[in-house]
């Protein structure tokens, strides 16, 4: 282990002790310090921006304007991964709505948060997160796993906007209702295009029935020729 990470570890130890010590405002702060000295491919960096998240989420210390310069940051650096930025903004969502009273403040943040998972690649959704850890060492999920789990900022997002009424439907209703349009239009033409089938054969049908009618008509009534 370099003395990078050597030191990257001992951070992230004492950042959990004094969250375990219940020091919740010195263990945010640690978690963030970790998270600005972690390089980007660092999976510290996610698991500290998480705990930064669950501590003031869980309001075990007060969320200061320090706390929200650094989310601000995360959001604004064109470097950060887009899962992070989304963590960030729905962090300061949650903030406008529980602390500021500011409904739609919160309704806009929390509306990026769902365009910019919504936005995110394949290969962006297959990125790996680490979110905790146990006697075997750290354990990891995928981004595409985080937003699909129903506690998680994407999930939590798309609820909130339902339930406040925010004029606002989410990607799976609005995805089903396309599919359900297709589905419908699809049956309107197979429709129309059996009717317009059987309506051409019914007239083929009528217009060949003329002409044996007529065939039979000028056989027996046409006036034949006498002079022979």
């Amino acid at each position: 282990m370099s003395k990078k990470e050597q030191k990257l570890a001992q951070l992230a130890n004492t950042a959990a002790q004094l969250a375990k010590d219940e020091k919740f405002r010195d263990a945010a702060d640690s978690y963030k310090k970790l998270y600005t000295e972690c390089p980007t491919a660092s999976p510290y960096r996610w698991f500290s921006l998480l705990a930064v998240f669950s501590i003031l989420g869980q309001k075990d210390c007060e969320n200061t304007d320090a706390d929200n310069q650094f989310l601000e940051k995360i959001t604004k650096d064109k470097k950060e991964p887009a899962v992070h930025k989304a963590q960030a903004i729905f962090c300061l969502g949650r903030y406008k709505y529980e602390v500021e009273k500011d409904r739609d403040g919160a309704i806009a943040l929390f509306k990026q948060v769902i365009k910019i998972y919504d936005g995110m690649s394949r290969a962006e959704l297959k990125g790996k997160l680490m979110n905790g850890g146990n006697q075997q060492g750290p354990t990891f999920t995928t981004v595409g796993a985080y937003r699909d789990d129903k506690d998680g900022a994407y999930s939590y997002a798309c609820k909130f906007l339902v339930e406040v009424n925010a004029n606002w439907e989410s990607p799976k209703a609005k995805k089903k209702a396309a599919q359900r349009a297709a589905a419908e239009a699809a049956y309107d033409s197979d429709t129309t295009t059996k009717t317009e089938s059987a309506a051409s054969s019914s007239n083929i049908l009528y217009y060949s029935a003329i002409a044996v009618t007529l065939s039979i008509a000028i056989y027996y009534f046409w006036p034949k020729n006498t002079a022979e």
